[in-house]
């Protein structure tokens, strides 16, 4: 899907407007790249490993200076496993319908691709998204692939 320059969501059989999503690497320059308005970019590998800070950037970066009380009920009203509960009992309305778990809230887990994705996947994947992927959290993916090359 993000692999692919044609990739379209939504549409008219759909309750969506279509949106054209290009691929990845496409779809995150066109935000991180343009100057009209700040954005900040935050990777999910540092959401899951350092979830305060990572929390509290975002929050900084958006001008709010909230109390540590405050940081820590928003963290554990958001924890993973209560997303899950609360979209078991209630669905969720982000869920795509094409989700083959039928959740939108899966593993919860980084790296998953890892288990996901044959070795000529990633390779792909890698080929094509390279330069992006070395500007975020995805350095030593890249640098791994290129030392087994």
């Amino acid at each position: 899907m993000m692999n692919d320059r044609n990739f379209i969501i939504g549409g008219p059989k759909q309750d969506l407007v279509t949106q054209y999503l290009e691929f990845w690497s496409g779809h995150v320059t066109s935000w991180i790249d343009q100057r009209a308005f700040p954005v900040h970019v935050v990777c999910y590998e540092d959401l899951l490993a350092r979830t305060e800070i990572t929390f509290r950037n975002v929050l900084t970066f958006l001008g709010w200076d909230p109390d540590r009380e405050r940081i820590e009920r928003a963290i554990a009203e958001t924890d993973f496993r209560r997303l899950q509960k609360r979209e078991k009992e209630a669905g969720f309305g982000e869920r795509s319908n094409k989700s083959k778990s039928g959740t939108f809230f899966r593993s919860g887990k980084a790296e998953r691709w890892r288990e996901t994705l044959t070795e000529e996947q990633v390779k792909r994947v890698i080929e094509v998204h390279e330069e992006v992927m070395k500007r975020f959290c995805y350095q030593t993916i890249v640098a791994a692939r290129e030392s087994t090359d």
